[in-house]
């Protein structure tokens, strides 16, 4: 299954979005990557025999190494925790670990009976390539929705994103189809010796291409979850709290944080042996003269839950933290070197009327922020996830994105936004 293990690596970019494509690529192909070497060495044996299957000319004698699911699971592992081992998150070490093993899954499906369990045991198969009808019926909208997913994530940074992508997927097609309507290969050397200049270019050109395209700005992204399921259960009333001076989170979308001072590397560290919740507050102007202390912070803040979390050399963390719900500060518990509140929650609930009323005001602020440029948004984004997602990262001053966030509604946040952006930054009676 050629062509439908890249449509795995190309849809694994929406879930990994920092993680480039050639490196996906190779999760995906690790095991026919391994396969050539391992042939050259002599370790694996193939034997070339034209009408073997109706799809491929070669019968794979052994490779037990490359392609037995035990291997494939240590293969993956060790790929996705050196992947981690060089700074990546946890996210990361999952896909990567779960790609390289879905190559057994993809291969029992379309070989016959040669697929291993372990080094000697029983092989099985389903014999997809029996019928060269049904291995493209199979493999083929496989491959373009992949692709698909791939591009509705990824946006051309330049002319070079745009052909180089176009390029690989007309070069993938032509090579799936001389594979499929194709010569045997002369020779096991001449086969390998392919396979592997093959293998180098399609990572050097997914790198090439993947290098020059940028990850859409889109909700299905930024958001870990929606915000009607963001919170299972109320709010503690003391939370762990983290000032900063324009970074800032919302319900239901999430944010990076890399975690370096020394009382909010505690802060850190008792939140994952606890709930995992952690608040976010805003500065107020004038700060610095005690930044070390604990200088005044706006009251209305946003709660949120550690998603993801990447341990760093020297005790620094890099956090995902997930917008949960509004709360107010009624006062601060100094018992901790880092900064506790007692808090109040302040739910955003809307009404029928107000959930129609939002509908129709997200309807004109997504054809304000796609107009005239790539973004897009992804079907199935609720209108509070745009709403608050654009509430969070869009550019403006630190004190109107505060107001946004004091709105008593996503209604009344959605209708600001609108009015920003027609206003073209201006503060209106909305944000007042």
């Amino acid at each position: 299954m050629f062509i439908g293990h890249l449509a795995l690596g190309f849809a694994a970019k929406r879930v990994v979005p920092k993680v480039s494509l050639a490196v996906l690529f190779v999760a995906v192909q690790l095991a026919d990557v391994l396969w050539p070497i391992f042939v050259a060495a002599g370790i694996e044996q193939v034997r070339i025999d034209p009408g073997n299957t109706a799809v491929t000319p070669l019968d794979f004698v052994s490779y037990p190494y490359s392609h037995s699911l035990v291997f494939l699971i240590i293969w993956g592992v060790a790929l996705g925790a050196l992947y981690r081992f060089a700074g990546r998150g946890r996210a990361a070490f999952l896909t990567l670990a779960a790609l390289v093993v879905r190559h057994w899954v993809l291969d029992f499906m379309t070989h016959r009976p040669d697929m291993p369990i372990y080094p000697g045991g029983a092989k099985y198969g389903l014999g997809l390539w029996n019928s060269r009808l049904a291995t493209m019926a199979v493999e083929v909208p496989i491959f373009a929705a992949g692709l698909w997913v791939y591009m509705q994530t990824t946006k051309a940074r330049d002319a070079i994103g745009r052909w180089a992508l176009g390029g690989l997927a007309v070069f993938l097609v032509v090579a799936y189809l001389g594979n499929l309507y194709g010569p045997p290969p002369p020779s096991v050397t001449a086969l390998w010796i392919f396979a592997i200049a093959g293998a180098a270019i399609l990572t050097f050109w997914s790198w090439w291409a993947d290098r020059h395209r940028e990850v859409v700005l889109i909700v299905g992204l930024l958001c870990a979850g929606s915000t009607a399921q963001a919170q299972t259960a109320p709010l503690p009333s003391t939370i762990p709290v983290f000032p900063l001076e324009v970074t800032m989170l919302f319900p239901g979308v999430s944010r990076p944080l890399h975690i370096f001072e020394p009382r909010y590397r505690a802060m850190v560290a008792d939140a994952l042996k606890g709930d995992r919740i952690i608040g976010m507050a805003t500065l107020k102007p004038g700060f610095e003269a005690d930044y070390a202390g604990r200088p005044p912070i706006y009251e209305v803040g946003c709660a949120g839950i550690i998603t993801d979390v990447e341990e760093l050399p020297g005790g620094r963390f890099n956090i995902v933290l997930r917008g949960l719900v509004k709360f107010r500060v009624t006062s601060e518990d100094d018992s901790r070197a880092y900064r506790l509140a007692r808090v109040e929650e302040l739910p955003e609930v809307l009404g029928e009327a107000e959930k129609a009323a939002l509908h129709t005001q997200r309807l004109r602020l997504e054809a304000l922020v796609t107009k005239g440029s790539d973004t897009k948004v992804p079907p199935g984004t609720t209108d509070e996830e745009l709403v608050n997602m654009l509430a969070q990262y869009m550019p403006m001053t630190y004190a109107q994105r505060q107001n946004l966030l004091e709105l008593k509604s996503v209604l009344l946040r959605a209708r600001a936004l609108i009015e920003l952006i027609e206003a073209k930054g201006a503060v209106t009676a909305w944000l007042r």
